[in-house]
């Protein structure tokens, strides 16, 4: 099979928060091929932002090149997300880059199109070792792992499965906030969205830390705990906590 019908994973972020919503979830259909690899039936998925997403596809000839890097630190309310990607079209080859804060769009950075898929693979190979502090050969070496130089990014497997739409993330009330009753309620659909993503990335990366999750939306960040199914609003005063749960309809 072709590395892009059979891809072999990197992976993508995310947070949670008592405004948000409804989900897009992502199921993972997923079989290990060793201990450092995941290999999931779908093709790579080019970044959501990038505006030609349609018109373009992840390169993958000898390698599928396509990385989702994160970094935190909670005692620093750091979580930060990096992707790269080369991106194939038929007018050549671009390197993509997205890169800020878990939640947020961030900011992105595309170089191209080059007719040689090598000037683009160059530039994704110099970002990834820049990032992590490894070569993008040795990446085996920190994927789905806390990379243990904690002023670089470590390396997540990345879920290819398709969505599923059954999926919707919720929050308990029991103090009456803006008068609603005692129950669960539903996240927003961006906020749902979010949080299944960094979800999957806590399931897909069990050795990579990510069981306490500092998600910005808007004005507020939340910490997500999915050890404890908790979300806690750090820039409120009264850092109310609330549980949460996975909700499948």
């Amino acid at each position: 099979y072709p590395l892009c019908a059979l891809a072999v994973s990197d992976e993508r972020p995310v947070s949670t928060q008592s405004t948000w919503g409804k989900s897009t979830a992502k199921k993972k259909h997923e079989t290990k091929k060793s201990s450092e690899m995941l290999i999931s039936t779908g093709k790579p998925l080019v970044d959501e932002h990038f505006e030609q997403a349609k018109s373009h596809e992840v390169y993958c000839e000898d390698s599928v090149y396509d990385a989702m890097l994160n970094m935190r630190n909670a005692e620093k309310n750091i979580d930060k997300f990096y992707i790269l990607q080369v991106l194939k079209s038929t007018k050549g080859f671009v390197f993509h880059t997205r890169w800020g804060r878990t939640g947020t769009k961030g900011q992105i950075k595309t170089l191209g199109p080059f007719k040689d898929h090598k000037l683009a693979v160059e530039q994704f190979e110099k970002k990834f070792k820049a990032k992590t502090g490894v070569s993008w050969l040795a990446k085996a070496s920190l994927l789905g792992k806390a990379n243990p130089n904690t002023k670089k990014y470590s390396v997540l497997r990345v879920n290819y499965a398709p969505p599923s739409n059954g999926v919707i993330w919720q929050y308990f009330v029991d103090d009456g906030v803006d008068g609603k009753k005692i129950g669960w309620y539903d996240y927003s659909v961006d906020g749902s969205a979010e949080v299944e993503k960094v979800w999957q990335q806590y399931q897909a990366n069990t050795s990579a830390n990510l069981g306490v999750r500092h998600v910005q939306t808007g004005f507020w960040v939340y910490e997500v705990d999915f050890r404890k199914m908790e979300q806690t609003n750090l820039g409120h005063h009264a850092r109310k906590r609330r549980s949460i749960r996975r909700f499948i309809r």
